[in-house]
């Protein structure tokens, strides 16, 4: 394991996650949930592919 894989970098690298949520009541859900942790600071959705993606910044380092 590295520390790209285990943790979230700041900056504009940003991790990317999957989803299998599709409704936007859901990925709103899954948005407010992500940036309410410490340290993120924001959140952009891919719907082009699926499974759904997601990609979270942060401004500190943050474990996964």
């Amino acid at each position: 394991m590295s520390l790209l894989s285990k943790n979230i970098i700041s900056g504009n690298h940003g991790k990317v996650f999957g989803t299998n949520a599709k409704d936007q009541k859901d990925l709103e859900r899954i948005k407010n949930k992500v940036l309410s942790f410490r340290g993120l600071k924001d959140f952009k959705i891919n719907s082009k592919v699926s499974p759904r993606e997601f990609i979270v910044y942060s401004s500190e380092l943050v474990k996964v």
